[in-house]
């Protein structure tokens, strides 16, 4: 039996009655010789990590993860004991990983021939680009705490850091300092009802496979679910193109004759070949015209060229042969990204351009969609994990942990006033809340930030998610990786919940000055 195994006696006959009964003293000594590692856990995180320890500061045998027998009785395990086996399982990957890459690696030209033979030129020619960027995570300022500092004080920090910023996030709501610059105006319930409606156009770019995971629903083929999602002719589908490559998402062509646009439609990540194009995230300047230029993520900056150069001369005879037709394109995560790099790449080739962005990632510096002619908007629901990370995000996240871990005096004073849920502190520890902050970020070299594209919609949505409040906002709102148990919540991202967030949205108009 493994140690921390409880049994059912009850199914047990006298001899095997008798080992329990044995097993159990054991399992006392076992725990009685439990020592230092729990005595060091502060008593809040202690509870934070779901440990329930008794008098002596020890955790106790009884707080289990339950769990089913294989011989049709109970067995439980202690937290620890899971933990321990959890961590054994991610040394054994990494230990694994880690020989499968020195023996490739030893043997670099027989990888290389067997490599050519397996993929592309584009996969391996990415492959090397995100090695490039593991290589020098220290040029973009992210700082290794993991080799810097014991993880007991890393896991502290992570809690207190995690508080921090919900007192600080409540702080600039209250104040509202991360409205949108266009207070009050700007943002009309058309404007929302046109991103409902042209949802489902972006959807539809996952072909049949997304509705049948997220909602159950079976479309036979890839262009039927274009028809059913979209609702309009097969005649009106100018052109698909399913097969994605690194740098270069899957995209259909498509007409809106009730609309009168003529729609791009670019896919998000679906495949590996995409999250290739999403790993390859470094900036890179790129110019439109002879005075203006943007800076944007490179893996989606090649993927719009790869896209607009496939696409662009099947726009140019639809356009021309429907007069009085506008181009919009559309997608949902790395698709809606690239369409708004691609709105920037045309903004010169195209007198009207819509780009409507669901879910977007973190692709640019700058601002984009500003000119006249060109307009971007983004959606952006509470929650969307992927609307705070870049390698500047983490570099300050890392930042901030670092000064944290050098910092024991500090974290104590964070879970003194940050003591209870953030929604219960008064203004004086909020206050004392952002101070310390705006002293961590001074103490840290901040990192190049990328931000969600164009005009920003945020979705704020109440705990039953019966009610959704749309609130145009300013790109500092996306400056921080907010740290807490759902801040990889994949299900924020999925693009029906957009779709019906949008149709239930109410707009809210921003405080006035």
């Amino acid at each position: 039996m493994a140690l921390g195994e409880m049994v059912d006696v009850g199914h047990l006959g006298n001899r095997q009655r008798t080992e329990s009964k044995n097993y159990h003293c054991v399992l006392r000594q076992a725990r009685d010789s439990c020592s230092s590692p729990w005595d060091s856990i502060p008593p809040r995180l202690s509870n934070l990590l779901g440990y329930s320890p008794s008098d002596d500061g020890r955790p106790n045998v009884v707080d289990v993860v339950q769990g089913v027998s294989p011989w049709g009785g109970s067995t439980a395990l202690p937290l620890y004991d899971a933990f321990a086996r959890s961590f054994s399982l991610s040394l054994v990957w990494v230990v694994s990983l880690h020989a499968g890459c020195t023996a490739l690696f030893s043997h670099r030209e027989r990888f290389k021939q067997l490599a050519s033979r397996i993929v592309g030129d584009d996969t391996i020619s990415a492959a090397r680009t995100i090695h490039k960027i593991l290589d020098s995570v220290d040029d973009h300022g992210i700082v290794d705490i993991f080799s810097k500092h014991e993880p007991k004080q890393i896991i502290a920090s992570i809690y207190a850091l995690s508080k921090l910023q919900a007192a600080c996030q409540r702080h600039e709501r209250e104040n509202d300092v991360l409205s949108g610059s266009n207070r009050g105006n700007g943002l009309s319930q058309e404007l929302i009802n046109d991103l409902c409606k042209c949802a489902p156009f972006a959807i539809a770019a996952y072909g049949w496979k997304l509705d049948l995971a997220t909602a159950g629903k079976l479309h036979r083929g890839d262009l039927n679910a274009v028809l059913k999602l979209t609702s309009i002719s097969p005649s009106d589908v100018v052109t698909v193109n399913w097969e994605s490559r690194p740098n270069r998402p899957a995209f259909y062509i498509a007409r809106d004759r009730k609309r009168k646009r003529i729609i791009l439609s670019i896919r998000g990540t679906w495949t590996a070949h995409d999250l290739l194009t999403d790993l390859c995230c470094t900036p890179e300047d790129y110019h439109v015209s002879l005075w203006r230029s943007h800076r944007a993520h490179s893996g989606m900056l090649e993927a719009a060229r790869n896209v607009g150069s496939l696409a662009k001369e099947t726009i140019e005879q639809e356009l021309k042969d429907h007069p009085g037709y506008s181009l919009l394109l559309v997608g949902h995560s790395l698709g809606g990204s690239v369409a708004a790099i691609l709105g920037t790449l045309w903004e010169t080739e195209f007198s009207d351009i819509t780009v409507y962005v669901y879910g977007p990632a973190c692709v640019t510096s700058t601002s984009m969609g500003s000119d006249k002619g060109l307009s971007i908007v983004s959606v952006v629901l509470e929650g969307d994990p992927f609307s705070c990370l870049s390698l500047g995000h983490v570099a300050d996240v890392s930042g901030a942990l670092d000064y944290l871990c050098q910092n024991r005096e500090l974290r104590s004073a964070i879970l003194m006033n940050t003591d209870g849920p953030a929604k219960m502190l008064d203004s004086r520890a909020l206050e004392w809340c952002s101070e310390r902050m705006q002293e961590i970020q001074a103490s840290m070299t901040p990192g190049e930030k990328l931000y969600p594209p164009g005009r920003l919609l945020f979705i704020h949505q109440d705990k039953k998610g019966s009610h959704c409040e749309i609130q145009e906002v300013s790109r500092t709102f996306f400056q921080h990786l907010r740290i807490g148990p759902k801040m990889f919540d994949l299900t924020r991202h999925v693009p029906r919940l957009y779709e019906a967030s949008l149709r239930d949205g109410i707009v809210r108009k921003n405080k006035e000055n």
